[in-house]
């Protein structure tokens, strides 16, 4: 009929279609592997086939706590944090600017955290590239305390780059390196403050977003805009694959904004107050479909929960 029973085990590597050429959106099994219905929507595909090769269920236990990142210098310093699939960003950001030249002083990561079956300890993607660059790592719990400002002060950074960092930072910590610190964001601000810009912008129907690299301040993505650069977002783009391409370009932007700063041409502009749009995190209470609405909207639904917490 118009639906696919798919086990948690089985993996797609091939366009399913049903007679009149009906389009199947597959959304990925709901954590811990319960299995997923799959259900068609009567799209003709229009040319659309080469955006579903080597389509695949992933039935990966997420992990969607927050890790901070990367430290920096010509000296900077880096902080970052990231969520899941997010978590190829900060270390793509990292490798940019080790790519570009500039030396890296010191990394501020997550403390290492149970993981797996067994619970075992296990370092942040972050923790690890830093060890395998030989790059020095501080993973405070808290900034509460002040010891990372005072370990800050000590390492004495030209600038601080931060990306997905997910928390603010205290006043006293940006207040440290002399060039300021700096934020790659996942959308053109104003719009799509805080949390998940990028699912949120798929979750809206947009039809295009971006990367943003700002100044840090007290309120949430509210300092001046540096540089920023646009993309297109696909009709049938999850977010995860959108997220894939944003922080490709983040890494570029973010390397040729901190040539700008360093040579003294960035030009900062402050942020439309109007234009501004806030987000919020996802959660499992948003997984269930609303039938009621339009096919596009029910894509995008989907589309933009996609890889968690999936329609």
């Amino acid at each position: 009929g118009n639906c696919i029973y798919v086990d948690k085990t089985d993996y797609f590597h091939r366009l399913v279609t049903a007679p009149g050429e009906n389009l199947f959106f597959i959304a990925r099994p709901r954590r811990f592997g319960k299995s997923l219905m799959i259900t068609t929507f009567k799209y003709i595909f229009q040319g659309r086939r080469e955006l579903f090769k080597g389509l695949k269920i992933d039935a990966t236990d997420y992990d969607w706590k927050v890790h901070p990142v990367i430290y920096l210098n010509f000296g900077f310093c880096a902080a970052s944090t990231y969520d899941g699939f997010m978590e190829g960003f900060p270390n793509t950001v990292k490798e940019a600017l080790l790519d570009a030249g500039y030396e890296v002083i010191a990394a501020f990561t997550q403390p290492d955290k149970p993981s797996n079956r067994g619970m075992k300890l296990q370092p942040s993607p972050v923790k690890k590239l830093c060890e395998e660059r030989g790059v020095p790592v501080y993973t405070p719990a808290t900034f509460k305390d002040g010891v990372p400002t005072e370990q800050l002060k000590a390492l004495a950074p030209d600038l601080v780059v931060t990306a997905a960092y997910g928390k603010l930072l205290p006043q006293s910590f940006l207040d440290v390196p002399p060039m300021g610190c700096i934020n790659v964001h996942g959308s053109l601000l104003p719009k799509y403050r805080g949390a998940a810009p990028v699912q949120w912008a798929v979750l809206k129907g947009e039809k295009t977003t971006g990367v943003s690299v700002q100044y840090m301040v007290k309120g949430m993505d509210e300092g001046d805009v540096i540089a920023s650069a646009e993309t297109e977002i696909g009709e049938f783009e999850t977010s995860g694959q959108l997220f894939d391409r944003l922080m490709v370009l983040g890494a570029e932007l973010l390397v040729k904004t901190v040539a700008s700063l360093e040579a003294g041409t960035a030009v900062a502009v402050k942020q439309d107050e109007s234009q501004a749009s806030y987000t919020t995190m996802l959660d499992k209470s948003m997984s269930p479909i609303d039938w009621s609405k339009t096919p596009r909207e029910i894509v995008k639904h989907i589309c933009g929960l996609d890889p968690w917490p999936a329609a």
